[in-house]
């Protein structure tokens, strides 16, 4: 795995004076560390200031974390079920925003990705396809992409809607290889 790390970003908090930098990132620590039970140090996270808007900027170590943040922060319902005082990082009344910065693509099982497109094939690979059908569909469709002059990705793991339904692989690193000795054959 990479050294990139996976960010939450936390917008609207206070723009109350009383309140600092330090004391904000302490509470987010308490709020990451004890109420939703993710490990994490002090120096992960930082304030930062946008038009007179801080918001926090929060480095994990995996996608799993940065969800469970999502779920648990973005929701009005799931922040008042966490026992913790959001009124010590936004204001009264204000929506916390939460979002997620991650290294590379990183897509959420569910999620919906797009549609189809000249540029974008998607296959969802149930079942034996990883061992009978990749290496046939990447071969056909990189050697379509080079022929088009086009650039395009093919996803594998997202159904014909363009939702992503992921897939189970316990040979990745044998089928990156393949794959890659695959396409730089003449």
């Amino acid at each position: 795995m990479s050294n990139s790390y996976h960010k939450v970003i936390i917008r609207n908090l206070t723009k109350s004076s009383s309140i600092s930098d330090s004391n904000l990132k302490d509470s987010i620590y308490e709020l990451l560390n004890m109420c939703i039970n993710i490990s994490t140090l002090r120096n992960s996270i930082k304030i930062k200031q946008e038009k007179k808007q801080r918001y926090a900027v929060i480095r994990l170590r995996n996608p799993n974390e940065v969800f469970e943040v999502l779920d648990r922060v973005k929701n009005r319902r799931s922040r008042n079920s966490l026992g913790f005082d959001f009124q010590r990082i936004a204001d009264k009344d204000v929506d916390i925003d939460a979002e997620m910065e991650m290294p590379g693509r990183y897509y959420r099982k569910g999620q919906h990705i797009g549609k189809e497109t000249r540029q974008m094939e998607f296959k969802s690979g149930g079942g034996d396809y990883v061992k009978k059908h990749l290496r046939e569909d990447v071969s056909k469709y990189v050697c379509g992409y080079l022929n088009g002059r086009t650039k395009g990705t093919l996803f594998i793991g997202v159904n014909d809607d363009g939702h992503v339904v992921g897939v189970n692989c316990d040979e990745e690193d044998r089928i990156r290889q393949s794959i890659s000795t695959k396409a730089s054959d003449p």
